[in-house]
């Protein structure tokens, strides 16, 4: 290979790099616009004022689209019982977390929250009862119902929610702590 065909490949390699770098800045200075000059309502929807703002969600969408390794996620978590958001879809949230011991008996006024096992096993207490979640299972809380979650053993889960979860109502024990400490 000639330096002169190296360097046309390293040029269109780093073409191809910043083009994409730029796309994502360009996709993210759109979504902070967006954000300043929209109407949020319940459901929670968007309300573009102008045409523009669509034009900017769509690219700030586009941008986001991006394989996720589930597995991984679950590993950098550093804490017990915080959620991790790890993609938006249709309203909803679908988060990681990890647990040991047990949450605070809680519940969600405002929406239903699914539990989707992925190592590990959790207990759901219920007032009428305890669910046992294995492997590969999952489980679906209506809203209003309390609940508490518990794992003798460390455990790691999906969660799917509507994106107005309010981290307060999520049960989090005040002792919750890092691997580390």
């Amino acid at each position: 290979m000639s330096v002169s065909s190296m360097v046309g490949t390293c040029a269109r390699m780093l073409a191809r790099v910043l083009l994409t770098r730029l796309s994502y800045l360009i996709g993210a200075l759109c979504h902070l616009l967006l954000m300043a000059s929209v109407t949020t309502v319940h459901p929670p929807i968007l309300l573009f004022r102008k045409p523009w703002q669509q034009l900017c969600h769509n690219l700030a969408k586009a941008n986001s689209m991006r394989k996720i390794n589930v597995s991984d996620e679950i590993a950098s978590l550093d804490a017990y019982w915080s959620q991790k958001v790890i993609a938006e879809a249709n309203g909803q949230l679908f988060k990681v977390a990890k647990g040991i011991g047990e949450i605070n008996w809680h519940k969600h006024d405002d929406q239903d929250e699914l539990f989707i096992l992925y190592k590990g096993r959790l207990i759901i207490q219920l007032r009428t009862g305890d669910v046992d979640l294995a492997e590969g299972e999952m489980f679906v809380i209506p809203k209003g119902v309390e609940h508490c979650a518990k794992a003798e053993e460390e455990a790691a889960f999906v969660i799917v929610g509507l994106n107005i979860t309010l981290s307060k109502q999520g049960g989090k024990p005040d002792w919750s702590y890092t691997e580390s400490q």
